[in-house]
């Protein structure tokens, strides 16, 4: 009662803040990024800025984020303004271009004259939105359709995930099916230099092998389903693949508090929940496991091993279900920590890429690296659109 009280008052004191700044005439050349309610220079939203800097075209950028005072390494030529804010509020009443990741729960209003792109933030085989609308608080719901409603484009990283946008996302407007801009890293990074990056952040030896482990939240905040037997994994990886292996913790960000309550052998694992860029761990990770989340259909783009990691499987089911049998993932499905250390130990690579395939094939993956290109290239256009003529400040 008190989370839903803070929340409606926080939703009508913003809805009054849009209100007055109603009449303030936009700025045609403004864009305004969120990435999950504030947080830094990351996901989809970090490579379309890289590449409207990369265009110099003169244009306005700002990233909210919820911490100015820290290194959310935000490039020069972008503006750090702090989430959630009048100030925010501000920049978003009068900005041409919004960008966003998440659903907008906080009250805002768009004009007419304003530019909603929804990049969204992944494609997994859990349910979601309206398919398990029966599971979600009212107040999700009530945002999550006038969010669709106020978007002008979609984009999509696979024809299953336009298909769904069309029948769960409450939404019926124009979707552009480029891939997720985030996965245009696996086309043209330098992994080497990236792999040093992380390494450097956190203290670990060249020579070290890394499996991520990259779980999806869970809406009890259980953390027996992520109970992995980390050593157990990193000699069944020493026996199949050779080499020094150490873990990197990725938490989804709803979730990144439980951290402490995980059970771990600090000399091997490395917390990099925090970490801004998670496309930068995939590329450097030698191995991943995961559970439901989507970003295991982000890593497939290397095509090195991967394995799911679900021994809640039966009970989340019942909870969200998913959208296909995890069987046809080209991840090996374990619910037990034996079967995990077996399946890590006989891991067969012409089997996992020839179902890599199947699995790609099937569902309509786009190839990534011109995602980005395409998105500034929508971007650019809605701009220009303007560029002679005075923009319009009422009316939605």
């Amino acid at each position: 009662m008190k989370e839903f009280i803070v929340e409606t008052s926080n939703f009508l004191k913003n809805r009054i803040c849009f209100a007055a700044f109603w009449g303030y005439k936009i700025q045609k050349n403004k864009i305004v990024i969120t990435n999950y309610f504030g947080k830094g220079f990351g996901d989809s939203a970090k490579y379309v800025v890289k590449e409207l800097l990369r265009r110099n075209e003169n244009l306005d950028i700002v990233w909210l984020v919820n911490d100015v005072n820290r290194d959310n390494e935000i490039p020069e030529g972008v503006r750090e303004v702090k989430f959630n804010t009048i100030n925010a509020i501000y920049e978003l009443a009068t900005a041409r271009i919004w960008i966003d990741n998440s659903r907008k729960m906080n009250g805002e209003l768009k004009k007419r004259k304003q530019c909603y792109i929804q990049i969204w933030h992944g494609l997994g085989p859990k349910k979601c939105e309206k398919d398990v609308e029966a599971k979600l608080s009212k107040s999700y719901v009530y945002n999550a359709k006038r969010d669709s409603k106020m978007a002008d484009l979609f984009i999509s990283s696979a024809k299953f995930l336009t298909d769904l946008y069309r029948r769960a996302f409450w939404y019926d407007g124009e979707i552009l099916e480029v891939g997720f801009p985030r996965n245009d890293i696996f086309s043209y990074v330098e992994r080497k230099e990236i792999r040093q990056k992380v390494l450097n952040q956190y203290g670990i030896a060249e020579s070290k092998k890394i499996l991520l482990y990259a779980p999806t939240f869970r809406n009890s905040h259980d953390v027996s389903c992520y109970d992995i037997d980390f050593k157990a994994c990193i000699k069944a990886l020493e026996e199949r693949f050779g080499d020094e292996w150490i873990i990197l913790l990725r938490l989804h960000p709803n979730i990144t508090e439980l951290n402490k309550n995980i059970q771990f052998d600090s000399k091997h694992f490395f917390d990099a929940s925090e970490y801004q860029d998670a496309q930068e761990l995939l590329v450097c990770a030698d191995a991943f496991i995961s559970d439901y989340s989507s970003i295991l259909i982000d890593f497939f783009n290397t095509k090195r091993p991967s394995f799911v990691y679900a021994p809640d499987m039966e009970n989340y089911k019942k909870e969200r279900n998913f959208y296909f049998d995890l069987n046809i993932l080209p991840s090996a499905v374990c619910q037990n920590n034996e079967e995990l250390v077996n399946k890590i130990v006989n891991f067969d690579e012409e089997e996992y890429l020839d179902k890599l395939k199947i699995f790609e094939d099937e569902m309509g993956v786009c190839k990534c690296g011109i995602a980005s290109e395409k998105i500034v290239d929508y971007i650019i256009q809605q701009i220009k659109t303007d560029q002679n003529r005075s923009v319009e400040t009422s009316g939605i």
